[in-house]
C-alpha cells in the first residue's frame, strides 16, 4: 500500500484499495500472559486459602530480608563469605527473576542458620518453609522454563509459541499426579488459567491458533513433532490446512483429467487397504502424497535436520515460514531494546521518529563495542 501511495495520487486511490488497507492482527505478547498466571492468577488463589497464604508471606518476608541485606556491603560480605556467592535480586517487571532469586534461596538451607546469625536475622527460615518454597518452585518451574524460551534473544520465531503452550498444559497435567503437601491448590489452578487464558491457541481451530500451526509446521526445529500432544483427528485436520497453505505457493492449478485420475484411483485403492490387516501402518503420516504440496512436506517432515539452512531445500515452505515466522511471540526482546537505547520513556523521546531510535540504538551498540 505503501507503493501504491508513492506512485500514485490520492485522485488515482480508488475507495476499494484504501478499503483495503489493513493494519496486522493484533497479536497479544505471549510472555505478559504467563506473567499474568504467575502473579494475578496466583494471588488469587493465595487469598482464598489462609493456610496457604499465610506460609507463603512469611516465606516471601523472610525472603526480602536477605534480598535487602544484599544491597548493603557489609551484610553483602558476609553472604558472600558464607555462601561462597552473592544472592541474586527480583527485578520489578520480570516475574521470573522472583522465581529464580527464590530458587537460589531454597539451595541454601544447610547454610541458613549461620547466615541469618552473621547477618542478626532473628528469624530465620524454618524447615517447613524450605519444603514449601521446593512444592512452590516445582509448580512454577514449566512456567518460568516457558518464559524463558518465550523472551529468549535467540530464535524466538513465532513457530515456538504453539509448540510450548501445548508442552506446558502437558507438563502442568503430569503435575497433577504429585503429592503436594501444601501446594495442591496452586498445580490445580495454574493448569486452570493456562487453559482459560490461552484457550484460543489450544482449540486450534481461531484464527489466531491457525496461523501459529502454519508456523510451527514450517519451522524446522518442531515440525510437526509437536502432534503427539494433541488428538489425532486433530493432526489430520491440521496436516490439511498446511497442505492447503502450501498448494498456494505451488500455483499449478489441478487439470480436470489429473482429478478424475485421483478420484478413480482414491476408489479402486479402497480395495488394497494394507494398514489394517495384521494392525501395522507403515505409510508416511501424510499417507501416499498425490500433490506437490503433499510430497514436499512428507520429504520436509522426514528430514532429520532441524537447522533453518534446510529451508532453502524447500523454497515454498521457506516461503511459508518467512510469512507466518515474521512476528514475535513475545514483546521482551523489543522492549529490551528500547532499555538498550535509553531515554526511551522520557519526555524528550515522545515523538521519536523511527530513524532517530534506529540511529541512537547503533550508535549505542558502537560505543559498547569501543569499550569492550
Amino acid at each position: 500500500m505503501e507503493d501504491l501511495l508513492a506512485t500514485e495520487s490520492e485522485e488515482d486511490v480508488t475507495e476499494f484499495q484504501i478499503d483495503q488497507a489493513r493494519l496486522p492482527s493484533h497479536l497479544r505478547c505471549c510472555s505478559h500472559t504467563l506473567n499474568l498466571i504467575a502473579t494475578v492468577d496466583l494471588e488469587h488463589v493465595l487469598t482464598t486459602d489462609s493456610e496457604l497464604s499465610n506460609i507463603h508471606k512469611s516465606v516471601i518476608e523472610k525472603c526480602n530480608f536477605l534480598w535487602k541485606k544484599e544491597n548493603l556491603p557489609k551484610s553483602a560480605e558476609i553472604i558472600q563469605n558464607i555462601l561462597g556467592h552473592s544472592l541474586s535480586r527480583p527485578g520489578a517487571t520480570r516475574w521470573n527473576s522472583l522465581y529464580d532469586a527464590m530458587k537460589q534461596i531454597s539451595t541454601i538451607k544447610e547454610k541458613s542458620c549461620a547466615l541469618h546469625k552473621a547477618l542478626g536475622l532473628k528469624n530465620p527460615l524454618r524447615d517447613y518453609e524450605f519444603d514449601y518454597m521446593e512444592e512452590y518452585l516445582s509448580c512454577l518451574k514449566p512456567i518460568a522454563e516457558a518464559l524463558n524460551m518465550l523472551q529468549g534473544n535467540n530464535n524466538t520465531y513465532y513457530g515456538l509459541l504453539l509448540p510450548t503452550i501445548l508442552m506446558l498444559k502437558k507438563k502442568l497435567q503430569k503435575l497433577q499426579q504429585n503429592i503436594f503437601q501444601y501446594c495442591k491448590p496452586i498445580a490445580e489452578e495454574l493448569l486452570t488459567h493456562v487453559e482459560r487464558r490461552f484457550e484460543n491457541f489450544l482449540m486450534l481451530s481461531s484464527p489466531d491458533a491457525e496461523r501459529t500451526i502454519i508456523a510451527a509446521l514450517s519451522y524446522p526445529r518442531f515440525k510437526n513433532k509437536w502432534f503427539t500432544c494433541i488428538q489425532s483427528e486433530d493432526q489430520s485436520r491440521l496436516k490439511n490446512l498446511f497442505i492447503t497453505v502450501l498448494s498456494k505457493e505451488f500455483n499449478i492449478p489441478l487439470n480436470i483429467d489429473d482429478a478424475l485420475f485421483m478420484v478413480k484411483n482414491a476408489k479402486e485403492d479402497e480395495f488394497f487397504d494394507y494398514n489394517d490387516a495384521y494392525g501395522n501402518n507403515n505409510s508416511s503420516s501424510f499417507g501416499h502424497p498425490r500433490t506437490k504440496a503433499e510430497l514436499s512436506i512428507s520429504i520436509f517432515f522426514a528430514d532429520e535436520s532441524r537447522s533453518l539452512e534446510m529451508l532453502n531445500k524447500y523454497l515454498e515452505i521457506k516461503n511459508i515460514f518467512l510469512k507466518f515466522n515474521t512476528p514475535l511471540p513475545s514483546s521482551a526482546p523489543v522492549e529490551r531494546l528500547f532499555s538498550f537505547a535509553t531515554m526511551a520513556n522520557s519526555p524528550k523521546a515522545n515523538r521519536l521518529s523511527d530513524q532517530n531510535f534506529e540511529q541512537r540504538v547503533i550508535i549505542k551498540a558502537n560505543l559498547n563495542y569501543e569499550k569492550n
